[in-house]
């Protein structure tokens, strides 16, 4: 009997200093910034005033079998906690290797591919999306980039300057898609410094069992200060 007693004390103890050690191998940092803001619509109009709530909590290490893990949270008062209830914002969790790539979760605030490939443009207002509408239809759903709370992510280790990357939407509910993923290379060649090129295909629930094909691409050039693309 005292001796069951003393192994469940030494499995406590164990248990203890490795979740203090793991807590003590992580790199933590916390960031955010300090600012606040004036809208005026008309002169007849009262200002607005706003202050920045911001604050991002982020972590990363390695472990011993050497898988890079980074969690990162943002504690945001703004309209998703008036929304939602909760002060967490944006938050996600990573694991990889330099070899494999980086699998991520998005609890909330991911970019699938074609959302990341969609508005590469160097310079507000000339991106795909901000054409506003074609044929009635607003031009972020002609592009078809999803973005949605718990959310996988993969990016590919870069080979010879060629990177994959692909996203899984797991979201499923009456207001949005019940299933959507989407695949993209993104290619920045070693003998044309400053050139990349990007390409994306996903697909789509848009209701019911019907499914919609969706795809991008895109040209960057950058040559010292100027970027055309």
């Amino acid at each position: 009997m005292n001796i069951d007693k003393l192994k469940k004390i030494g499995v406590s103890a164990l248990a203890g200093s490795l979740v203090a050690f793991s807590a003590h191998a992580a790199d933590w940092s916390l960031s955010g910034g300090a600012s606040f803001q004036v809208d005026q619509v008309d002169e007849d109009i009262a200002s607005t005033w706003a202050q920045g709530d911001s604050i991002k909590i982020q972590a990363s290490g390695t472990t011993e079998s050497g898988i890079d893990i980074a969690v990162m949270y943002e504690l945001d008062g703004g309209a998703n906690a008036s929304a939602t209830g909760s002060a967490w914002d944006d938050h996600s969790i990573s694991m990889g290797t330099e070899a494999l790539g980086t699998l991520t979760f998005w609890g909330h605030g991911g970019s699938s591919v074609m959302s990341q490939f969609d508005d590469i443009s160097p310079k507000a207002y000339e991106e795909v999306s901000d054409i506003g509408t074609i044929n009635g239809v607003s031009a972020d759903s002609v592009i078809g980039g999803v973005g949605n709370n718990n959310m996988f992510e993969y990016t590919s280790p870069s080979f010879a300057g060629v990177t994959l990357k692909a996203a899984y939407n797991t979201a499923s509910s009456a207001t949005v898609l019940n299933k959507y993923n989407d695949i993209g290379v993104m290619i920045q060649p070693e003998m044309v410094e400053g050139l990349t090129l990007y390409y994306a295909t996903g697909e789509k629930q848009t209701s019911g069992t019907a499914e919609t094909e969706v795809d991008t691409m895109a040209v960057k050039y950058a040559y010292g200060t100027v970027t055309v693309s």
